[in-house]
């Protein structure tokens, strides 16, 4: 342990931290938010790995049949979408997208993206430039939550979640008219949350594992999916069919520049760590809302995460892939083989997620390492501890502690996304992601958007 340089009480080695202590954290924690918010972007690329990482490889930004350029829409400007929309920006596309606030539509125009101020619960709706940008659309990105159903014990089935697009009746005319050439979307996509699978009992699952989604959250999430898919596969009238090629990703947990671990271990607020020492359980949660929620998610035995680049790359394969068969379609057309010559399914469904469905604690510990520091937490599931010593030996097995969430547990496998889409993770456990993500790896953003996160 490094000696204090001021007057201090000293701890003593042989006997354990004091339950929730950070140890010499604001030190290290200012001097990693110094090296994130003042590194120049050279002084990125050369940091160790991120100079290695192959760049994201973006979709074509033109459309080979008709030489025009492509555009990307997406309702809802967050974290991963905005990964998306700086990725292909950069790559020569047209990207817009709505926001919440007029305050965050300036900061993304002055990124390059522009922003139209998009809040129904508000009802701030889409204006006139908002709908033409999401007319002349040839991709659309849906990154917005559910409203979240309301409901009781007894008739929990008998209300449905509100999609925010789709409930707007603007925006789904906007959608049915989407597309500058023959009046289509060539890839729709909807972002949704590994959540919805529920409850495994810690097995694997995959895209056609049934899902029983087990909070209001989650199960708002499966309905949206499934309206969606109503909408891409329905017409504009009696008999028709849209057809449109809808692709649905449930997301594990998404982390990365500015969004991780780290961040969390670096702010030891109540939610993840508290420097009190004389506060009670009880109390603290009544103190800190969040802590009792927070310390919910160290109970739990797997968490399926992902970096945002390598989300950001299965979207842009999932892209690459819709214009391939596209191009399918339409050679088989030109030479007479008639709509039946190549079925493209309509709906497809990706799992986002790493290979490493590691607990939070143990990831939490080695971010604790990264940043040469020991951070203790309350566990839910037992006394408190410090997270510098679990490892991964001692992870924690669902038979053998019996651990119970609102979530339940399940490994999430990311197969298709390797073997149908062909993408190679440059991540693939937090561990390198952390990594990355410590030594200022910025990707996918630039230092633009990295200043708006």
């Amino acid at each position: 342990m490094a000696t204090a340089r001021v007057p201090a009480p000293v701890r003593c080695t042989r006997s354990p931290p004091p339950p929730n202590r950070v140890t010499s954290l604001s030190r290290r924690a200012s001097a990693l938010a110094f090296r994130r918010t003042n590194a120049s972007a050279s002084s990125r690329a050369a940091v160790s790995g991120s100079a290695s990482l192959p760049a994201l490889d973006a979709p074509r930004p033109s459309d080979p049949r008709t030489g025009t350029t492509r555009s990307l829409f997406c309702f809802g400007l967050g974290y991963t979408s905005l990964g998306l929309a700086e990725t292909l920006r950069r790559a020569g596309w047209r990207v817009a997208g709505t926001c919440r606030s007029a305050e965050r539509a300036r900061a993304l125009e002055a990124a390059g993206i522009p922003a139209f101020v998009w809040c129904p619960d508000e009802k701030k709706f889409l204006g006139d430039d908002g709908a033409a940008a999401l007319r002349d659309a040839t991709h659309v990105l849906v990154s917005v939550p559910p409203t979240e159903r309301e409901t009781s014990e007894h008739n929990r089935e008998d209300t449905l979640s509100i999609d925010p697009v789709l409930a707007d009746a603007a925006c789904v005319a906007a959608l049915e008219r989407s597309g500058a050439e023959e009046n289509e979307i060539a890839w729709l996509a909807y972002l949704s949350s590994t959540g919805v699978y529920g409850d495994h009992a810690g097995k694997f699952v995959d895209e056609t594992s049934p899902c029983a989604p087990t909070t209001a959250k989650t199960r708002a999430r499966l309905d949206a999916e499934r309206a969606w898919a109503a909408f891409a596969r329905s017409g504009k009238g009696p008999g028709t069919n849209r057809n449109l090629p809808l692709r649905v990703f449930r997301l594990g947990g998404v982390y990365g520049p500015r969004r991780s671990l780290l961040d969390a271990a670096a702010r030891a607020n109540g939610s993840e760590t508290s420097t009190s020492t004389s506060t009670s359980t009880s109390a603290s949660a009544s103190a800190h809302p969040r802590a009792s929620r927070s310390s919910s998610r160290f109970s739990r035995a797997f968490v399926a995460r992902c970096h945002v680049r390598d989300v950001v790359a299965i979207l842009c394969a999932s892209m690459r892939q819709a214009d391939d068969e596209r191009w399918k379609t339409n050679e088989a057309f030109d030479s007479g083989g008639g709509p039946n010559a190549v079925k493209v399914p309509d709906v497809r469904t990706y799992n986002a997620a790493d290979d490493a469905p590691a607990p939070r604690a143990v990831a939490l510990a080695f971010a604790a390492a990264l940043l040469k520091t020991d951070v203790d937490v309350r566990n839910e599931t037992g006394p408190s501890r410090s997270v510098s010593c679990v490892t991964k030996e001692n992870e924690p097995s669902v038979t053998k502690n019996k651990i119970k969430n609102d979530r339940g547990e399940k490994r999430v496998r990311n197969d298709r996304a390797k073997t149908e889409l062909g993408v190679a993770f440059a991540f693939p456990t937090y561990k390198e992601g952390l990594a990355a993500v410590a030594d200022g790896d910025p990707s996918p953003f630039s230092d633009a958007t990295l200043d708006i996160l």
